[in-house]
């Protein structure tokens, strides 16, 4: 079975950037293993809204790795997507991303406290 981490935006844009090392290390080892990490197409439209035009080169590359799927939100997922999002105010990326790991069994990788991914019955792995 192919085990994989889903990533949220924080998660994303530190990929990016290489700001703690420790995702573009967390990459390197996945890849190793043969694991996925999963970018939902959501947190990768709003971190490519985020992030300078001239970061973008480095979000292709992240996203465009063998190891890294960026699943779509397709007309099945979106009535998920929003059962999930009506109790986060409306916040579809966060509901995509819980869908996600719900749904593959993955943790997310996040900044965000625990309790909010917890309270949706999600696992989390903390970036340092």
């Amino acid at each position: 079975m192919i085990g994989g981490k889903v990533l949220d935006i924080p998660a994303l844009i530190d990929l990016v950037y290489g700001r703690t090392q420790y995702m573009r290390a967390l990459a390197y080892v996945m890849a190793t293993q043969g694991d996925t990490l999963a970018v939902p197409a959501t947190a990768l439209a709003v971190t490519a809204a985020r992030i300078p035009d001239d970061a973008r080169t480095e979000l292709a590359w992240a996203v465009d790795s063998a190891i890294v799927v960026v699943p779509p939100l397709d007309t099945p997922a979106a009535y998920a997507v929003a059962d999930i999002a009506r109790d986060l105010d409306e916040d579809i990326v966060t509901g995509h991303i819980a869908h996600l790991a719900r749904t593959r069994g993955w943790p997310v990788i996040t900044t965000e406290p625990a309790e909010r991914w917890h309270s949706l019955g999600i696992p989390t792995e903390l970036l340092p």
